[in-house]
């Protein structure tokens, strides 16, 4: 069956020539297009909307401005505790924002590149907003606020449209705006109607919602929308006569805390009314929990994909059979470059009702009382019947479209790109198994953690010995090809590691008798009982991703990238009823991240759910809660982004016929200057030597280590200084059983 879908592929290319690994060149039928490879810095940083000037569409009303103050009204909920604080208006962008010494004053400021935040190396971001800000707009600075010592009040305050609209006879109403917003964690945002003009009843729909829309320390610009639901509670957002009005105000609440801000800044400006169509389907949000796959081994059937979505009907009718079809297409071209889709099958969920109605959800605490409502109108979709595609190389892609019966109501836009790969250029037998979009991002990586009060951050200790990161794994129980873990592969983040930091892979999976979240994961063990891991590997300058970009004015991708190879000792078998997790660590502390892809890309991202979650360790000086085990949940802790850490997969197993003697065996640094460190585990008792020999086999030093014990770590110092420069060789005796690699002296 051939079907041409209604949103079209962001298509995934072959692979760069990579420094350990890569794709043939033949595995994938088309590369990304050129212009793909210099990407907008806004379009990466966040799917940039386009800033909308109303008084250029003749369907939109403006309704402020803030051009005259005639036009809107500032006020206070009954909420409210702060005195004297609240909307301010900035007459133009020539001033400066707030008085000199104020967090606004130093916070935000312009030039002619736009509105600037956080004005230092680290965090500087600029914000192009080609709206009518020169002629005033409004905002509130909640940085202001906690500066002034008033966040430990309870904060609301409100903005009053004073001309009431008319919305009779309309589908529904489309309230537009331009926004800056810098949001944090427990403000809340609402756009509230009403056919009095005192708002004495009224009704609200929140918007910029943390976990929804947004989460903490999320920024947003640029023009949004907001539709008033039809149905409502205790006023009409579509007039039920002519001469029924409807009133806004925008209104802003964050509750008390004597610890943090209620915020950091919202601008608002140019307000807009328009008419929602007959048909609208917007999505709120989407996850894809479990097996969602980038790169996908050929023959190797993943584990079920299951997708969650949340949509919002803003349109005008409303739907009672609405269901999700996540459709799953190969993607072929003909000699004049066009693209042909193949659906190949879909994930499809159960049918449910989509209005444009209002639903109140009560919260309460934990002794059942009602403490706040929300109103909502967003409905949860779950699709969960089929595996991606993984039985012929070549580029796919995952689209979603709403059904209403037998007929589309719309085309979500959340095309997703992924691919089903052939074997590695330097290994035919092993095959790379990714989760992340294979494109390397600048300024991406992944430094997520958990401070000693428990707070998220994005600045935690990634560099100490023992930080660990993870990503699960699992195939389908019906997979019949048979397939072994090799290792693992990591991909250093751009301009963020140094060569001589020390990582280690190593293989863990979830535990069947989980009794406890300290039981959750466990070490993958060997024949012999020790934890599955590669040898300590020292990075060298070759594996870094530094330098790749010169254009500080663009945020910029490469597919040509180094990745990072660490190897086990002996490979583990792909069972079908085990989650494996992936895991890289620091084995000392060093410089060095691993990369993440970006959502703005269009990714699956890292997963969500109970067993399907990338997890975390961190060391003693955080939180002890968060030890291990600290699942980044709907992947909104890590904004979205997938730590590019692979798994690599082999039609073989490889059993060394010395694989008795130790279950790592390793020196570095390699190439070693004056001083080396050998390093082994051994899987048996006995008395152990180390001969090092030249390149013609010559023995030019022997250290006897004396008896030592089975699965127990030992590090040896080797000194280098009296050696030539060269290639040598280390044989490890542990009982006459012997082992031996290479290792090179430079200076």
């Amino acid at each position: 069956m051939k079907k041409t879908l209604l949103a079209l592929a962001l298509l995934i290319g072959t692979s760069g020539a990579f420094a350990q690994v890569g794709i043939k060149a033949d595995a994938l039928q088309k590369t990304q297009k050129s212009s793909f490879d210099k990407a907008n810095v806004m379009k990466l940083e966040k799917k940039q909307k386009q800033n909308f000037d109303g008084r250029k569409d003749g369907e939109r009303t403006l309704l402020c401005d803030f051009s005259n103050p005639a036009e809107y009204t500032f006020g206070s909920g009954p909420r409210n505790a702060v005195s004297g604080m609240g909307w301010n208006l900035q007459a133009n962008t020539t001033d400066p924002m707030g008085p000199a010494g104020s967090y606004s004053y130093g916070f935000w400021g312009f030039d002619d590149d736009g509105y600037w935040i956080f004005d230092n190396e680290r965090y500087s971001a600029y914000y192009t907003i080609p709206f009518s800000a020169d002629n005033g707009f409004a905002y509130v600075s909640m940085l202001d606020i906690w500066q002034a010592g008033s966040n430990n009040y309870d904060l609301e305050v409100t903005l009053t449209l004073t001309a009431p609209i008319e919305s009779f006879n309309k589908n529904a109403v489309d309230i537009y705006f331009n926004q800056v917003l810098q949001r944090f964690n427990s403000e809340r945002y609402f756009i509230d109607w009403s056919n009095d003009p005192t708002f004495a009843t009224y009704d609200s729909i929140e918007f910029n919602t943390r976990g929804m829309e947004m989460n903490a320390n999320d920024a947003d610009w640029g023009t949004k929308r907001v539709t008033l639901p039809k149905g409502t509670y205790n006023a009409n957002s579509v007039a039920t006569s002519e001469d029924q009005m409807t009133y806004i105000r925008f209104r802003l609440y964050s509750p008390a805390n004597a610890n943090q801000p209620h915020g950091y800044t919202w601008f608002l400006d140019d307000i807009y009314m328009g008419v929602a169509p007959e048909n609208r389907v917007d999505v709120i949000k989407e996850i894809y929990c479990m097996n969602a796959y980038h790169l996908i081994p050929e023959g190797l059937m993943p584990d079920t994909l299951i997708n969650l979505v949340y949509l919002e009907n803003t349109g005008g009718n409303d739907y009672y059979d609405a269901h999700i079809e996540n459709q799953f297409s190969k993607v072929e071209y003909d000699e004049n470059d066009a693209a042909t889709y193949t659906l190949v099958s879909a994930n499809v969920s159960e049918p449910d009702t989509l209005s444009n109605t209002l639903t109140r959800v009560f919260e309460t605490n934990d002794a059942g009382v009602v403490t706040d409502t929300t109103e909502q109108r967003y409905v949860e979709f779950y699709s969960y019947s089929n595996h991606l595609p993984y039985s012929e190389v070549g580029n796919y892609i995952a689209a979603s479209v709403v059904m209403s019966g037998n007929e589309v109501v719309s085309a979500l836009d959340d095309t997703t790109a992924f691919a089903v790969v052939g074997p590695m250029l330097n290994d035919e037998t092993c095959y790379q198994w990714a989760k992340d979009r294979n494109v390397l991002v600048e300024k991406r990586q992944f430094s997520y953690g958990f401070t000693p009060d428990g707070y998220l951050t994005d600045e935690a200790a990634y560099t100490l010995a023992g930080y660990e990161v993870c990503l699960p794994y699992s195939i389908n129980q019906n997979n019949t090809a048979e397939r072994w873990i090799k290792g693992i592969e990591v991909v250093p983040a751009a301009d963020s590691c140094r060569a001589g930091a020390a990582i280690q892979g190593k293989l863990r999976k979830i535990n069947p008798e989980l009794s406890s979240l300290d039981d959750y994961v466990i070490d993958v063990e060997d024949a012999w009982g020790n934890p599955v891991v590669t040898p300590v590997y020292e990075v060298q300058e070759s594996d870094l991703n530094n330098g790749l970009w010169s254009d500080d004015t663009r945020l910029e991708i490469s597919r040509d990238f180094a990745t990072i190879f660490m190897e086990f000792p002996n490979s583990v078998k792909l069972e079908p009823n085990e989650v494996y997790y992936a895991c890289y660590r620091m084995a000392e502390t060093g410089k060095f991240a691993v990369a993440t892809d970006d959502p703005g890309l269009g990714t699956f991202g890292p997963g969500d759910g109970y067993y399907s979650s990338l997890m975390l360790v961190c060391q003693s000086n955080f939180n002890d809660v968060y030890a291990w085990g600290g699942r980044f949940y709907m992947s909104d802790y890590a904004d979205g982004r997938t730590p590019m850490i692979r798994m690599i997969v082999g039609t073989t197993a490889s059993l060394p016929e010395d694989i008795a003697v130790t279950s790592s065996l390793n020196v570095y640094p390699n190439p070693a200057n004056n001083d080396a460190t050998i390093s082994y585990s051994l899987n048996k008792s006995g008395n152990v030597e180390i001969v090092i020999t030249d390149i013609m086999g010559r023995t030019v030093k022997t250290m006897n280590q004396g008896n030592q014990v089975a699965g127990t770590s030992y590090n040896v110092n080797l000194s280098t200084s009296d050696l030539a420069n060269g290639t040598y060789f280390y044989t490890l005796t542990v009982n006459g059983e012997k082992q031996t690699k290479k290792f090179v002296v430079n200076r």
